[in-house]
């Protein structure tokens, strides 16, 4: 499919997600890593103490396979992603990492 699509001139078409950032965020983000690392240097063990955490949702509607969703044209083609399901389920998925343990 690649070779058809580039011998024609196109070139397939992948949607990216990426989350949307603030303009102060960059300071922030730079503020708490030097944080981090200094006090890393003050005792080696530091970030082993540290629990992080995160956790998603995910739903009918929520759940995209960007895998499968290439397109290739020179004028972008209809196409339709159902949403909003009369059947829906949702499961929300929590993880933390303290160390060397996943929890």
């Amino acid at each position: 499919m690649h070779k058809l699509l580039q011998s024609e001139r196109l070139y397939p078409l992948r949607y990216t997600s990426v989350q949307g950032l603030k303009p102060d965020g960059c300071q922030k983000r730079v503020a708490f890593c030097e944080w981090l690392l200094q006090h890393q240097n003050k005792d080696n063990g530091f970030i082993a103490l540290i629990l992080w955490t995160d956790e998603a949702c995910f739903t009918r509607d929520g759940v995209f396979n960007h895998h499968n969703s290439d397109m290739g044209s020179q004028v972008i083609p209809h196409a339709i992603r159902p949403q909003e399901h009369q059947e829906r389920w949702s499961l929300n998925v929590k993880a933390g990492i303290l160390g060397d343990r996943l929890l």
